[in-house]
């Protein structure tokens, strides 16, 4: 999903397609529960339930590669980290993607009565995309794109560590 497609929604179609993400996704992650249970992973919506998830879904997803853009200035086409990030997912992936990202933002809406599913606010990255809200700052948390980024991240060669060192620093956003 590209952030401009949630930019253009009416705060009408945000919502909706909200509503459409917990429903569709939830029925998706509960359809991945049994592969899950069948490799181990207990599904308790815990943070380390999570992270067990996360890296089982890493190792189910097949990356398609991308052409590089021509358009863009050679410093960035030959840096490493462009390189490295040249490929996208197969259709499948992104749905696992998704589907994980559900189970990412119920783990922490479990962690804390004080967070909630809601819209992205209106002018931030995150405008009218699915969002946990409730942290500290009035920061918001958009599932789906930490989680794509966070797996993104280990496939890229980062530790796991980058998983708990994400978890952390939104923990410490939860308010008291």
């Amino acid at each position: 999903m590209e952030i401009d497609f949630f930019s253009k929604l009416s705060n009408k179609e945000a919502k909706l397609f909200l509503t459409n993400y917990l429903s569709e996704a939830k029925i998706g992650f509960e359809e991945l529960i049994p592969l899950l249970e069948n490799d181990g992973i207990v599904i308790d919506f815990s943070l380390q339930s999570l992270k067990e998830v996360l890296l089982w879904i890493i190792t189910n997803l097949k990356t398609i590669p991308k052409l590089k853009d021509e358009t863009l200035p050679s410093w960035i086409i030959e840096s490493e980290s462009y390189k490295i990030g040249l490929y996208g997912y197969d259709s499948t992936s992104e749905i696992l993607i998704l589907r994980t990202s559900y189970y990412f933002g119920e783990c922490f809406i479990q962690k804390s009565s004080k967070l909630s599913w809601n819209i992205g606010n209106k002018n931030t990255i995150e405008e009218n995309m699915p969002v946990i809200k409730g942290f500290v700052k009035k920061m918001e948390l958009a599932p789906f794109m930490v989680c794509k980024n966070l797996i993104e991240r280990i496939i890229e060669g980062s530790s796991i560590s980058t998983f708990d060192i994400a978890v952390k620093t939104w923990l410490n956003f939860i308010p008291e």
